[in-house]
């Protein structure tokens, strides 16, 4: 919700329009894009009132949803988790669909516990499947990030607390470039 929230006070703040679309495996919330002074208020409450859900996310129907109702190009930012199978199994082969009209930022969070797992000096048993786990999983990650990219999609992966920085600014370079 910080994430988005920091976007959208980014972007409304310099006339530009924001919606937004959450979802699992089904569309949970939409707002419609609109340039307004309150569209960071209707934003909050629309994702204040999404419930998390413990479902793998259809990327396609979200990307098929949000094609439909927001069809002016624009910049889509997904927040995902790089590390799960989702990512490189259902929103790979959906990022097509949207990188056909939109520009595409997918932006995830690292979790600085298994970064240190994966480089604290093991001592123990335990700590060493820790450790190897912790490494697979952040070479999964990156391995993901890779494939994102080459698909065309810019990847912010950013320590928590720095998401809502990182792709306000992600944000501000395709609005200097003129890419939109």
């Amino acid at each position: 919700i910080g994430a988005a929230q920091g976007v959208t006070r980014v972007a409304a703040g310099l006339g530009d329009r924001v919606g937004m679309l959450a979802f699992a495996d089904r569309v949970l919330a939409t707002l419609p894009p609109r340039s307004q002074t309150d569209q960071l208020r209707r934003l909050t409450l629309r994702l204040a009132a999404v419930e998390p859900q413990l479902v793998e996310s259809d990327y396609r129907t979200a990307f098929t949803t949000a094609l439909a109702q927001f069809p002016r190009r624009a910049l889509v930012i997904v927040l995902s988790e790089l590390a799960n199978e989702a990512a490189a199994h259902t929103l790979l082969p959906a990022l097509g669909l949207m990188r056909r009209r939109h520009l595409v930022v997918v932006g995830a969070v690292r979790d600085p516990v298994v970064e240190r797992w994966s480089s604290t000096p093991a001592t123990g048993i335990e700590e060493v499947y820790r450790q190897a786990a912790a490494i697979h999983m952040l070479e999964r990650r990156r391995a993901t990030a890779a494939r994102l990219r080459a698909a065309g999609a810019t990847v912010v992966d950013a320590a928590p607390g720095a998401l809502a920085t990182t792709l306000a600014d992600a944000y501000t370079d395709v609005k200097a470039r003129g890419c939109l």
